[in-house]
């Protein structure tokens, strides 16, 4: 996962402070909910990897969790930053509710349709921060496409 788009997430997530908890409870950096941070650990457990969920507000462990739900919401959704940054703000299930409406639409369209506007709101200033992370770097920019692939969904047992 780009480090530029961990940066970008964190700038909006939590402006940087390892202690934001918010009015839903999300946490940390990343700002995750127990919930999912709970889903996480059990996952990089089974890979093997020594994890403490009980750690998961440490801003090691948070960037941790928060990166490894952003790959995981990237295989889900062809890798496609828009989508990928919907699922961490509204939900994996709530994008596959919204592609099936919306998948022919061009990118810039469905983004705009999002019937969230706090998702709306978030997607657009995550990716503003996600180019300026990457410019600032020297990095490339996001590959940002204006079509959606077919038939995207998030598995049932999805976060």
């Amino acid at each position: 996962m780009s480090s530029n788009l961990i940066y970008a997430v964190m700038r909006r997530e939590s402006a940087f402070r390892v202690d934001a908890v918010s009015d839903a409870g999300a946490q940390g950096l990343m700002q995750l909910m127990p919930a999912t941070a709970d889903k996480i650990s059990a996952q990089l457990q089974s890979t093997g990897e020594p994890i403490d969920a009980s750690e998961f507000n440490s801003a090691q462990y948070n960037i941790q969790f928060g990166a490894k739900y952003l790959r995981l919401l990237s295989d889900d959704f062809a890798h496609q930053g828009p989508l990928i940054l919907a699922a961490y703000n509204a939900g994996p299930a709530a994008v596959s509710r919204w592609l099936e409406h919306g998948e022919t639409l061009p990118l810039d369209v469905w983004i705009a349709r999002i019937p969230y506007a706090e998702t709306r709101r978030y997607v657009i200033q995550v990716i503003t921060n996600w180019i300026r992370y990457a410019t600032l770097a020297g990095a490339p920019l996001p590959d940002l496409q204006l079509s959606i692939p077919a038939g995207l969904r998030a598995a049932s047992d999805s976060f």
